[in-house]
């Protein structure tokens, strides 16, 4: 094997582990760290509690916060963008048409909604609209830094 193919898988399969590490790290984030505190008194209440479906209602609050959550605003604004930055990344090194923005967003939104109601009904999360809408902003800046990276190698 040529020295550039063997560099080049390796690299490869470092992206790979790199890509379950990621995979793993948002399963735990997403639904198993919030497992312990699951109740499933008042379901619907819950799930009804737990739904937002109002674009720009979440993010409107957090940006203006009370002095007592302005931490909380900031961690949950930019961490909802930043955690799916890698999702952005990869997506387009697995699936040739996720290359168009498009059709990363478009992908991107349908892994969100799974995710967002599997975390509703399941009591891990809520169903927040706006978070789709951060996870997607956060998912188009990754493709655009992996685009960047990789333009000449597509």
């Amino acid at each position: 094997m040529i020295a550039g193919e063997m560099n080049m898988k390796k690299c490869r399969t470092l992206f790979n582990l790199l890509f379950v590490i990621y995979v793993i790290l948002m399963i735990w984030l997403l639904f198993v760290q919030r497992i312990k505190y699951i109740s499933f008194e008042n379901y619907g209440e819950t799930l009804i509690h737990n739904l937002n479906i109002i674009p720009f209602r979440t993010i409107i609050e957090y940006i203006n916060p009370d002095k007592e959550v302005l931490d909380h605003a900031i961690i949950n604004l930019a961490g909802n963008i930043v955690m799916f930055i890698p999702l952005g990344f990869f997506l387009p090194a697995f699936n040739a048409n996720c290359r168009k923005m498009g059709k990363l967003v478009l992908l991107t939104i349908i892994i969100l909604i799974i995710v967002e109601l599997i975390q509703l009904f399941s009591l891990t999360g809520s169903f927040d609209v706006d978070d789709i809408i951060l996870n997607t902003i956060g998912s188009a800046i990754g493709c655009g830094i992996q685009h960047i990276i990789f333009k000449n190698n597509h």
